[in-house]
């Protein structure tokens, strides 16, 4: 019971001094419109993680420039650490965030938002002033990358044409950085404030106990920083030990995973050795009932086989038998053939017999008939002959007639002469000159 009163004792104090810290070291309007889980105080100044909402760099700048701050200046790499750390782990979150450096100004040469010059710096490869020369002009503001150990990367400032054209998003998130100045104003107002209220007097005592107090803000500081950072080292602890417990749980989840996969591969491989027997068994059965289907195939092919051999013998009988009915037949009509052509060749050789009796007959009454026709030529010629002599001779004597009388006999030419038979002699007396 006295031990969960302290606790709470000991949590309610270190409530009251947070907020106590972040009243002197955050502005009133950050304080009015922050919750406290946003709000950290680190070295002097208060830090403001805007984990909620994107902007371009300009807005970014112009949101923390409300209230007097400017966009986090990590200037030397604790600090650089110490953002990288609280926005990667405390608030989870692994995407860049911008910071308060640029070179909008002059290319190449970067400077803080409180225009001072650039000294430390923790750029990435590439990044920086030995930025590619064809993203400079581009790419002029810088943001934390957490997941490389809080290096810085330079991203263009706002959209614009290459951003449309490339996809990228030039809204990030922010951290704004309000200084230590600001609270040592607030200090001297406070007292200022004390002394008007007793009728301006300001004595040593009090100066005094106005440092004891800041330095008792410092200490309070210094201290909530020291058990932040326990508290850090506590959960790494706790985390770590998390971790461990996981891998161990991990490796005895691992452990009865690899031996239920034993298990299962030890089933696995029993089923795959009793489906390969029954395989096996469905094989040999298969090749069995193959082995006689084709023995069946075969018997049945070898009996068809021999029905067709018989089919082929009956078939080759029954064509022997056809064949001699015919060359029986063949030799019969050949005989037949042979029996007419003996009788046609004697038919031929009395027809041959007669046509050559007919042939000599007709040799015999042409040359009778020649015979005949010369004997009668020479019968015709004897008498033409005779005739002409007996025509000479009238001839002769009707000259010898026309001598005696002057005058031209009256001669008529044998109708065998024809017209053509006239002439005159030498004394112009028409003869007949067939004579």
């Amino acid at each position: 019971m006295y031990i969960i009163v302290a606790i709470s004792l000991l949590f309610a104090a270190a409530v009251t001094a947070e907020e106590r810290t972040l009243e002197n070291f955050c502005p009133p309007g950050v304080l009015s419109t922050e919750s406290n889980i946003y709000l950290q105080v680190h070295e002097g100044s208060c830090f403001r993680f805007v984990t909620y909402r994107m902007r371009d760099y300009n807005h970014a700048s112009g949101d923390c420039r409300q209230d007097g701050g400017t966009l986090a200046m990590p200037k030397t790499q604790s600090l650089n650490d110490y953002l990288t750390e609280q926005w990667l782990n405390h608030y989870n979150i692994r995407s860049p965030v911008w910071i308060g450096l640029h070179d909008k100004v002059k290319e190449t040469e970067f400077m803080w938002e409180d225009n001072s010059k650039l000294g430390w710096s923790n750029f990435d490869k590439g990044n920086g002033p030995k930025n590619n020369i064809f993203r400079r002009g581009v790419e002029d503001c810088v943001a934390i990358d957490p997941t490389k150990n809080g290096q810085w990367h330079d991203f263009q400032c706002k959209s614009n044409f290459v951003s449309v054209v490339t996809g990228s998003n030039p809204k990030k998130r922010y951290i704004c950085q309000y200084t230590l100045d600001f609270a040592d104003d607030k200090l001297d107002s406070d007292v200022q404030d004390g002394d008007q209220k007793d009728n301006g007097h300001r004595d040593k005592d009090q100066l005094d106990k106005d440092h004891l107090y800041k330095d008792q803000l410092n200490k309070d500081q210094q201290d909530k920083d020291q058990q932040h950072k326990d508290q850090l080292n506590k959960d790494q602890q706790d985390k770590d030990q998390q971790d461990k417990d996981q891998q161990d749980k991990d490796q005895q989840d691992k452990g009865r995973q690899d031996k239920d996969q034993q298990d299962k591969d030890m089933q696995d491989k029993d089923q795959q050795d009793k489906d390969q027997q029954d395989k096996d068994q469905q094989e040999k059965d298969q090749q069995d009932k193959d082995q006689q289907d084709k023995d069946q195939l075969n018997k049945d092919q070898q009996d068809k086989d021999q029905q067709h051999k018989d089919q082929l013998n009956k078939d080759q009988q029954y064509k022997d038998m056809i064949y001699n009915d015919q060359k029986y037949k063949d030799q019969q009509d050949k005989d037949q053939q042979d029996k007419d052509h003996q009788y046609k060749g004697q038919q031929d050789k009395g027809q041959q017999d007669k046509d050559q009796q007919d042939k000599d007959q007709q040799d015999k009454d042409q040359q009778d008939k020649g015979q005949q026709d010369k004997v009668q030529l020479d019968k015709d010629h004897q008498d033409k002959d005779q005739q002409n002599k007996d025509q000479q001779d009238k001839d002769q004597n009707d000259d010898q007639t026309l001598l005696h009388n002057d005058e031209c006999p009256k001669f008529v030419c044998d109708a065998d002469c024809g017209m053509n038979g006239y002439q005159r002699d030498d004394k112009d007396c028409q003869i007949c000159k067939c004579n």
